[in-house]
C-alpha cells in the first residue's frame, strides 16, 4: 500500500464526512470506485455558481478558479449549515474540480 493510501485509509477510519462538490458522473464514478475500495460514504453537492462568468485564458487557471469558487460557494452553505450545531459534529472535507478541454489552443467548453 502507498504512503498515501495508508494516509487516506486512516482518515476515512476516523468517519469524516465527504463531500463531492460537483455533479460531473465522470467524477461520481471515481468517488463510487474509491468508496467502495476503501468502505466510506460520501454525499454530493452542487454549487449554485454561474461557470460562464468565470473566464480566464489559461485553462489551468480557468478550473482553479472554477473549483475555488464552487469550494467558497459550498463553505458558505455548510458553515450556514453547521450555525447552531455542536462541536460534536464530524470533519467535513469537501473536494471541488473542474476540467476543460483544450484543442488547437482554445479552451472548448
Amino acid at each position: 500500500m502507498t504512503q498515501l493510501a495508508s494516509r487516506f485509509s486512516k482518515l476515512v477510519a476516523t468517519h469524516p464526512r465527504i463531500i463531492l462538490g460537483t455533479a460531473s458522473s465522470s467524477r461520481r464514478a471515481i468517488m463510487d470506485s474509491l468508496a467502495e475500495k476503501y468502505a466510506f460514504r460520501y454525499e454530493v453537492l452542487k454549487a449554485d455558481i454561474d461557470e460562464k462568468a468565470i473566464r480566464h485564458d489559461e485553462p489551468r487557471q480557468l478550473v482553479m478558479s472554477l473549483a475555488h469558487a464552487k469550494a467558497d460557494t459550498l463553505m458558505q452553505q455548510l458553515q450556514e449549515e453547521s450555525k447552531g450545531a455542536g462541536d460534536g459534529r464530524p470533519a467535513t472535507f469537501l473536494i471541488t474540480c473542474d476540467q476543460v478541454v483544450v484543442h488547437d489552443g482554445q479552451i472548448r467548453e
